[in-house]
């Protein structure tokens, strides 16, 4: 495709190669960027299951607190 539009236009052999080179680079860094917000979906989809699965925790050890505290100072 590239090579078309490089007889249409009459690039010189090394305009051709750098342009193939800086859209390799574009095409590259677009995929690292893909790569990058599908990594960061799943990394906030696993922390919002950690908030949740970890909620009820939070109240099991303010409830342990409450009875320690409690047993501590009935003794």
């Amino acid at each position: 495709m590239l090579g078309v539009l490089a007889q249409q236009e009459q690039w010189s052999q090394t305009e051709l190669v750098r342009r193939e080179l800086q859209a390799r680079k574009l095409v590259s860094k677009y995929l690292h960027a893909v790569t990058r917000v599908a990594q960061y979906t799943a990394y906030a989809r696993l922390f919002s299951l950690w908030h949740i699965a970890h909620i009820p925790f939070v109240y099991l050890l303010v409830i342990s607190a409450v009875v320690h505290v409690f047993a501590v100072h009935i003794y």
